[in-house]
């Protein structure tokens, strides 16, 4: 299945293909890529809490998601 957006904004491209099956896919292995890594951080015990919650929030950190004060 996919889905063609277009519009005025796209101007001449025609649309742009969106395959919904693709978008799923990835979804469903991003969740077992998480909950592969959740176990590895129960298993680590605390420590591996502390290691995967800094790990997230330095992915978010380039998005400008996580606000991080300022050191004074």
């Amino acid at each position: 299945m996919e889905f063609h957006l277009s519009g005025k904004e796209f101007g001449e491209l025609g649309g742009i293909p969106f395959d919904a099956r693709g978008a799923f896919a990835g979804g469903i292995a991003g969740l077992a890529s998480l909950g592969a890594l959740s176990a590895w951080a129960a298993a680590m015990g605390n420590l591996g809490g502390y290691i995967l919650v800094a790990k997230f929030a330095g992915v978010l950190r380039p998005l400008e998601l996580v606000s991080v004060p300022p050191v004074s």
